[in-house]
């Protein structure tokens, strides 16, 4: 029992994971624009169909949503082709003999394109699965292509386009024919009239991004066989939506545009002004050398307060100048002694003597100018 427990829960759980992925690609609005929505650029995509039918539960519309003939190419580049697979049975609603969806990608140099061909005869939608087609085209071809820095290109190209028959132009201009519920293939609708139109949608940004698409809308104002009335949207269907954007690689044109960065260059053009600022600094450090100078010419004037020690040398001087001095008063008499000298000690025994006498007052006088200096 628990093996098989396990098994079933695992086919439940898948089974709603597949169920879950079939809603979310077959929302109202296309799904290929649920698809673009979970690409990062650059990229390409081409969507074949994509139908969208209201339900009217008056009229016996229970309504649908599908996609028909997929392709994408994202940043890593290469191609891709629909090989036209159909879980949502658009063909229950559309048909068509010749059918590509396609698209491709180069990273260098950056070149993305995407295109969808619908020829020999597309016909369709029909409002209930396996009902009246209501338009019929000859040729479907649209195109769209990006490589930058060139500019983009897009194209929507349709020939021989009716609704029920009468011309339908692609300016959007309205189509307007009176049915029955018979003509329609809806037992739940008496008769009444339905209106369409055909725009073809060019978009091209350069140099990175550009679209082309089909819209073809039909809208109903119908009685239904109890009585009631319906007017309002009953189909949208977008033919050939081919999408390209090369913007993530052409990031790179941006960064010159953010040449703020090299604005921020002020900065080196303020480091220089400081640097001057600080050069006057050397200029600081001379002025200290000269006032160091003064001090060697404060030694000079030291040296001539030593000079007073020649000074004394004069003084014996002086007394060598006086001790002829006495000679010369005595000269008379010596003089006329001059001759007779070793035989008088008494001339000599005096001038011994008056030697000593001048000599012990030189030595006065000296201590006495020596102590008149002091005071």
């Amino acid at each position: 029992m628990r093996p098989t427990s396990l098994l079933t829960a695992g086919v439940a759980a898948c089974g709603l994971a597949a169920l879950a992925w079939l809603i979310s690609t077959a929302m109202p609005g296309t799904a290929s624009t649920w698809r673009l929505a979970a690409l990062t650029p650059p990229y390409a995509t081409s969507t074949a169909v994509a139908l969208d039918i209201t339900a009217v539960d008056s009229l016996g519309i229970p309504g649908y949503h599908g996609v028909w003939g997929t392709a994408s190419t994202g940043p890593a580049g290469g191609s891709d082709q629909s090989g036209f697979a159909d879980p949502d049975n658009v063909q229950h609603y559309v048909s068509v003999a010749t059918k590509n969806s396609q698209t491709s990608g180069v990273t260098a140099p950056v070149v993305y394109d995407g295109r969808t061909d619908l020829n020999t005869l597309f016909t369709g939608p029909s409002l209930v699965a396996g009902g009246k087609k209501l338009i019929s085209l000859a040729t479907l071809q649209n195109y769209a292509r990006c490589n930058p820095p060139h500019a983009v290109q897009a194209t929507a190209y349709i020939v021989a386009a009716t609704a029920l028959g009468k011309p339908l132009s692609d300016d959007g201009s309205p189509v307007t024919v009176k049915v029955t519920g018979r003509e329609l293939g809806l037992p739940k609708v008496k008769d009444g009239a339905l209106t369409f139109t055909l725009v073809s949608h060019i978009e091209k940004t350069n140099p990175n991004d550009a679209a082309a698409r089909t819209v073809i809308t039909v809208t109903g104002d119908l009685t239904a066989t109890d009585g009631t009335q319906y007017a309002g949207t009953l189909a949208t269907m977008v033919l050939g939506d081919v999408r390209v954007s090369c913007a993530a690689n052409v990031s790179p044109t941006p960064t010159p545009t953010e040449s703020p960065s090299p604005t921020d260059s002020p900065t080196p053009t303020e480091s220089p002004t400081p640097s001057p600022t600080e050069s006057p600094t050397p200029t600081e450090s001379p002025t200290p050398s000269p006032t160091a100078s003064p001090t060697p010419t404060a030694s000079p004037t030291r040296t001539p307060t030593a000079s007073p020690t020649p000074t004394p040398t004069p003084t014996p001087t002086r007394p060598v100048t006086p001790s002829p001095d006495p000679h010369r008063s005595n000269g008379s008499n010596s003089g006329s002694r001059a001759g007779g000298l070793p035989l008088t000690g008494i001339d000599l025994a005096f001038t011994i003597g008056f030697g000593v006498v001048l000599i012990a007052g030189g030595l006065a006088g000296l201590a006495a100018g020596r102590t008149s200096r002091r005071i």
